[in-house]
């Protein structure tokens, strides 16, 4: 671990001492950015893809990594929304009925789900939502799973207008189906991965 970060740590530096030397350099750019990803830094790394696909918009690599930074922001949102249906599902204590504490814990959940999203796109440059929007529509499983993190986003309006904590439930079951879409296209990937990397070595092709 200590080394890995040690590497890290001297590729950033490497990047940016390229980037002084040359800031139109749009590999390292890019480059930047997918250590940024890497470092679960979100935001930053949205920022240097935009600006690498700016300086270079023949880079085919620049969707794929912002299509990756996507799929790590949808697991933060999975993450927050989870967390969240257990405090507004708890604030009901089982009342079927309207509860002020289902409302409050709802409007919290929304508070805080629009107050991050405010954080990561404050420092992004002009352009980025155009990118990120393309880069979700070229992956299917990343559109459904965003089509589903806004049916969420509506379960918890719905819970924070109406006070039925129970609603929340189904953010469970939009949560679980979730996981699984995402654990099956992580190893779909990873084999094809293998196997393209197989066939490209294979003697004679």
């Amino acid at each position: 671990m200590t080394s890995d970060l040690g590497d890290r740590a001297t590729a950033r530096r490497a990047y940016a001492e390229t980037l002084r030397l040359n800031p139109e350099h749009a590999a390292a750019r890019h480059d930047l950015a997918v250590l940024d990803a890497r470092t679960h830094r979100p935001a930053r790394a949205l920022a240097g893809l935009v600006t690498a696909g700016r300086l270079d918009p023949t880079m085919p690599e620049v969707l794929r990594t912002v299509t990756a930074v996507c799929w790590q922001l949808s697991w933060r949102i999975r993450m927050l929304y989870a967390a969240g249906t257990l405090v507004t599902v708890g604030a009901c204590a089982g009342d079927p009925g309207p509860t002020w504490g289902a409302r409050i814990a709802a409007l919290g959940v929304l508070g805080v789900t629009f107050g991050l999203a405010w954080w990561t796109a404050r420092p992004l440059p002009r352009g980025t939502w155009p990118v990120a929007r393309a880069a979700v529509r070229t992956d299917r499983p990343l559109t459904l799973t965003y089509l589903t993190l806004g049916l969420c986003t509506l379960l918890f309006a719905v819970v924070a207008v109406s006070g039925v904590g129970l609603v929340a439930g189904t953010v469970w079951l939009a949560l679980g189906l979730l996981g699984m879409l995402a654990l099956v296209v992580r190893v779909f990937r990873r084999v094809f991965r293998a196997n393209r990397g197989s066939q490209a070595v294979r003697p004679g092709s």
